[in-house]
């Protein structure tokens, strides 16, 4: 018989594709059919990063919680880098790479920072989900990962905060913000 597992010549096997269409019913079919839930893809990428990038996370949520609820997955799968190292969080702060509403993004922040995920976890650039979220003017996010304990000065590989990133892109909002939750306006 066929593998449940079987990638395409992407390198993605069904249940990628089920996720990164938003198919939860798909998605549990294959995972009842014993679909490896925790392969990652070339780029290092798990399903908790393919439902961020494609802003699928609504139209899943129960499947993942019931992942979770089962122990199929864990804080290492909900904090896993890709090769990029980005996290789910990472990518879920990003509209770069998901076009989910700001609502819905915090929506999948707090499902990911409930089970583990950390909100000061850096990528390669050792830019943080705090940092992506403002560089994108994602003032909702930001003060929400500030509020679960994001901390507000990390800087990035160039030593830029999240405060000078907003002020640098523009996002007055997003730089109030983390000035009001105690950016210091001297570090660059």
């Amino acid at each position: 018989g066929v593998s449940v597992d079987k990638e395409n010549a992407d390198g993605l096997t069904p249940l990628y594709v089920a996720v990164s269409r938003g198919q939860p019913l798909i998605m549990a079919q294959l995972i009842n059919l014993g679909a490896n839930v925790t392969s990652v893809s070339t780029k290092g990428d798990n399903i908790l990063h393919v439902a961020a990038v494609k802003s699928h996370y609504h139209l899943l949520s129960a499947v993942f919680t019931q992942l979770w609820d089962k122990g199929v997955i864990d804080e290492d799968f909900i904090d896993a880098p890709n090769k990029r190292g980005n996290t789910p969080l990472h990518l879920v702060c990003s509209p770069v790479h998901s076009t989910a509403t700001e609502e819905e993004s915090i929506e999948f922040a707090k499902w990911l920072l409930d089970r583990g995920a950390d909100p000061n976890k850096r990528n390669i650039n050792l830019m943080t989900p705090l940092y992506a979220a403002s560089l994108h003017g994602m003032t909702k996010i930001a003060e929400y990962l500030v509020n679960r304990g994001a901390y507000v000065d990390l800087c990035d590989h160039n030593r830029i905060t999240p405060f000078w990133i907003a002020c640098r892109e523009g996002s007055l909002e997003t730089a109030s913000m983390l000035r009001r939750k105690g950016a210091a306006v001297d570090k660059e």
